[in-house]
């Protein structure tokens, strides 16, 4: 049965001993930095998490503000239009027969003037 034998351990001045103590020192501090790494890409995707909750907070506001000033908008020009076709309607009705009559005959002559200028 072959048993390991134990490693020496080298001189404390020896070259080996300086790059092992080295190396131990570069590995604490990869893993210093490792750390530090990952808690900088918590904070980033986390920070990133906040603004894109403020943008679509934003948003949402945004368009609210935009539904509620179209809706004005609308409301608006369709009073606008009612006032208009109720007013034509009051116009219309305020003519008497002759003048219906008079205007109906200035129409027709119209659309044969315009059809006889066509053929």
């Amino acid at each position: 049965m072959h048993t390991k034998t134990p490693r020496a351990e080298p001189a404390p001045d020896s070259a080996l001993a300086r790059l092992l103590a080295t190396e131990a020192r570069l590995e604490a501090m990869l893993a210093e930095c490792s750390t530090a790494a990952e808690a900088r890409v918590r904070d980033a995707e986390a920070g990133a998490a906040r603004r894109l909750d403020d943008v679509e907070t934003e948003l949402a506001v945004a368009t609210r503000e935009m539904e509620a000033r179209l809706a004005r908008e609308r409301a608006d020009r369709m009073a606008s239009a009612t006032a208009r076709a109720t007013a034509a309607l009051a116009a219309f009705e305020r003519l008497d027969e002759a003048t219906v009559a008079t205007l109906a005959d200035w129409v027709v002559g119209q659309v044969i003037g315009a059809a006889g200028d066509e053929g």
